[in-house]
């Protein structure tokens, strides 16, 4: 029994339902890394510096140390029950009733004010990227303006632009777009260039000072109590493991790669805390104006707290070459991507907690077109922008790290209960020593959560309050609801057929052109010997945990039908797999590798609207990376196939194209023109040797075919020669041509001008080469494809 596999609560009696698991460990560790190296290096440094003073170093690694020891505890829960929702789920799961309600609470407000703090973050970066281009001096007369006698214009104006930039984000997790592997890859990559710079910028300013010790000296300029309260502001920094866990349904190997994912993004992100606030400390000067001005400022952390979010920005541009444009760049795309990845967090888990009657049903609505949780999304933005317009961003700070500890609180103990509750269970990842490793993570954190207290008592007055309410709701609403919810999965896979001698993958995504499909894969199978795999591939938003696509399952149920019934007729054996997952090609892909299969017959419309793009984005990476044969149909009035052109031009493509010509031709009964297109003035002796390559070609199929010929045409270009005979046939089969490597990387340059100018059914051929060769052209079609798309 497949293990992701789901049975679903309606009548599919032979239909196979598999969730599809997309993330590779390099993209699920980019999205931890991304999440911890966000808002919190770039807002909270010059902040905790100035609770910390030179030990905000010090302050960094003892975080590590403490976010180890929860992170820990995520490992083995994250590789032992891998389903969205994260702690939320874990607490539910090992204590339930009034403790996994309040976790799933207390995870929704922290996430949400979370992204309180990075709007507010985008909102100071945003500001000064305006004074960067001189627009400040035409907006501040407007908020004089509006706002008549306030002093801080700039609180307005980052307040109204950090509400400006939820809406966009609540706007694109509304359409169900959101930052893909690749871009979220890119853009931590980008912060990591970006803070790697500001570094041995700073540390060769450093090392050039004889003096540089003394900017640390005293080390703890307000005891050990202004580090414990550093740690706790910054301690929201750390917590990108629970973001890794939240796409546990996703992960390929989860219970190998999200222990891998949290600790390798450990490894990154500590290191580079305590070097940049090392840099921070040591190599920044206090400006002679703010001397002046401010005489209480004497130290290096007195000038990065007065600096407040801005912290970075004003160092950088002292020491670091396009410091100040760099430092606005890189905590735009910080505050950005965390801003992306709480939103989604946020709306994930009220969503979840909608579903599970938790919460009212309006939190569980998925949008009918979109598919995306947008009233989840909808209140959940509501509460990002009321927490960041009513408290100050110290304040926010803090009551997201409270609710964090809290959350912690509740996965750890939850560890320890699970460990008794389901001892039999599967652990791939062990956290040592328990129950004394996930108790001293516990202590550590009450620790932190109680000099919290004396740094923001407005931060804990609004967790209370959170908490209380919370209270209220479950016991007034969310207990008596808790009974009414009926279970919508059910483990079950029904067993597969005894594999066939060959076996033809067919991927419909909707009812046109179905008979056809189903008609060409079985005229192949029959000469086989084999069976058809129908695939339906249930596309969720990456706002949706996966199995969330189960919801969408009759639209696929009627076309899966379809499939078996006309394969029945045609005497072919049709299995039919409906998956579900976040991407198209990579669930082709996967069940191309996990199913055996030997070729691939897909529809295509024949042309790509993506620039650089042959067939598509997804058909492309389909193609590339498919291991076994691909068939692509060009499908034009498919009834009327009694002739058949096939250009050749030798090679192995062009003998399967032969092959698969000649299955076609049984099937319809139809007459095969084996053609090729040779260039004028040719030699009488060229000409035999091509005539010779057209009549081995026809000796390879005539025993199979009712009627073919062979002929040679003239004509200066051999994809004009192609178009002007296939006018006058219904379909025109191509194999990949015989070029140059560079054209020929997926089909070749020629039959893709035939396939798209064509005003008949086209079929392109395409022999698998094996994966040395795929993987060569693989990586020289990638980079083709950016060149055209620079263009």
């Amino acid at each position: 029994m497949s293990k992701n596999s789901i049975k679903l609560d309606i009548n599919l009696s032979f239909h196979q339902t598999q969730l599809s698991r997309d993330m590779s460990l390099f993209q699920v560790t980019m999205i931890g890394v991304g999440a911890m190296i966000g808002a919190g290096i770039f807002v909270l440094t010059g902040i905790a510096a100035g609770h910390a003073g030179p030990a905000l170093i010090l302050a960094f690694a003892l975080n590590g140390f403490v976010t180890l020891l929860t992170a820990l505890s995520y490992a083995e829960l994250g590789s032992s029950f891998p389903e969205a929702g994260g702690g939320y789920l874990w607490v539910k799961k090992g204590m339930g009733g009034l403790h996994g309600f309040q976790a799933g609470w207390m995870s929704w407000f922290a996430h949400a004010v979370a992204c309180s703090l990075y709007i507010l973050g985008f909102g100071y970066y945003f500001w000064e990227a305006l004074r960067f281009l001189r627009v400040d001096k035409i907006i501040t007369p407007i908020i004089d303006m509006v706002f008549p006698g306030v002093e801080n214009d700039y609180i307005i104006i980052q307040k109204i632009l950090a509400v400006i930039v939820a809406i966009l984000f609540a706007y694109v997790n509304f359409k169900g777009a959101s930052e893909t592997g690749k871009w979220g890859s890119f853009i931590t990559v980008l912060k990591v260039i970006i803070l790697a710079g500001f570094a041995i910028s700073g540390l060769v300013v450093i090392f050039n000072n004889p003096e540089w010790a003394a900017k640390f000296e005293p080390f703890m300029t307000k005891g050990f109590a202004g580090v414990i309260g550093a740690m706790g502001l910054t301690y929201i920094a750390f917590e990108g493991y629970e973001i890794i866990v939240q796409s546990g349904e996703e992960i390929k190997k989860p219970e190998k790669n999200i222990p891998k994912a949290i600790f390798i993004s450990l490894l990154i992100v500590v290191p580079v805390y305590i070097i940049v606030g090392f840099v921070a400390l040591g190599a920044v000067e206090i400006p002679e104006f703010i001397r002046q001005s401010h005489p209480e400022i004497v130290k290096t952390w007195d000038y990065l707290s007065f600096s407040k979010e801005g912290a970075m920005v004003q160092a950088a541009k002292q020491f670091m070459p396009l410091g100040y444009l760099m430092m606005i760049l890189g905590g735009l795309f910080a505050t950005m991507s965390a801003l992306n990845a709480t939103v989604y967090s946020s709306s994930r888990v009220s969503f979840a907690m909608g579903r599970d009657k938790n919460l009212p049903d309006i939190f569980g609505k998925i949008h009918k077109s979109n598919r995306t949780p947008y009233m989840a999304v909808f209140i959940s933005v509501v509460l990002i922008i009321f927490m960041a317009l009513v408290l100050p961003i110290e304040d926010v700070a803090a009551a997201a790290a409270i609710m964090f500890i809290l959350l912690f609180i509740q996965v750890n103990w939850t560890l320890i209960k699970l460990r008794k509750k389901k001892s039999k269970a599967k652990r791939h990842f062990r956290v040592p020593l328990v129950p004394f490793t996930p108790m001293l993570a516990i202590v550590l954190q009450l620790i932190l959560g109680y000099f919290l207290f004396h740094l923001s008592p407005i931060a804990w007055g609004a967790a209370l309050i959170w908490l209380v309410s919370g209270v209220f709701i479950y016991f007034s609403y969310s207990k008596g609801r808790e009974k009414e919810r009926a279970e919508a999965l059910i483990v079950y896979e029904e067993k597969l057929p005894t594999k066939a001698g060959f076996r033809i993958l067919v991927p419909i995504s909707h009812p046109d052109h179905i008979e056809d499909l189903i008609t060409i894969a079985s005229s192949i199978a029959k000469s086989k010997d084999g069976e058809i795999l129908a695939l339906g591939v249930i596309r969720v938003p990456d706002q949706l945990p996966v199995v969330e696509g189960k919801n969408f399952i009759d639209e696929f149920k009627d076309i899966m039908d379809i499939a078996v019934e006309f394969g029945k007729k045609k005497g072919v054996v049709v299995n039919t797999l409906i998956r579900i997952g976040h991407n198209v090609n990579n669930a082709i892909v996967d069940t191309i590798k996990e199913r055996d299969v030997d070729l691939m017959v897909m529809g295509w419309k024949g042309f790509s609207n993506t620039r650089g793009s042959v067939f598509g984005t997804v058909l492309d990476d389909v193609v590339m990376s498919a291991e076994c044969d691909v068939v692509m149909i060009k499908m034009v009035h498919l009834d009327k196939m009694k002739n058949i052109l096939l250009p050749t031009s030798g090679g192995p493509h062009a003998e399967y194209a032969l092959e698969i010509a000649a299955a076609i031709s049984e099937a319809y009964k139809s007459n095969i023109n084996v053609t090729m297109i040779v260039p004028p003035g040719i030699s009488f002796e060229e000409r035999n040797i091509y005539q010779q390559r057209v009549d081995d070609s026809i000796a390879l199929i005539k025993d199979k075919v009712k009627h073919v010929e062979g002929k040679l045409v003239k004509s200066k270009s051999i994809s004009s020669g192609i178009l002007k005979m296939a006018e006058t046939y219904d379909v025109c089969i191509l194999g990949a041509a015989r070029e140059g490597l560079m054209q020929q990387l997926i089909f070749g340059s020629i039959p893709e001008r035939v396939a798209k100018k064509c005003r008949h059914t086209v079929i392109m051929v395409k022999k698998y080469q094996g994966a040395k060769l795929k993987n060569i052209i693989n990586l020289l079609f990638r980079k083709a494809k950016d060149r055209v798309g620079k263009r």
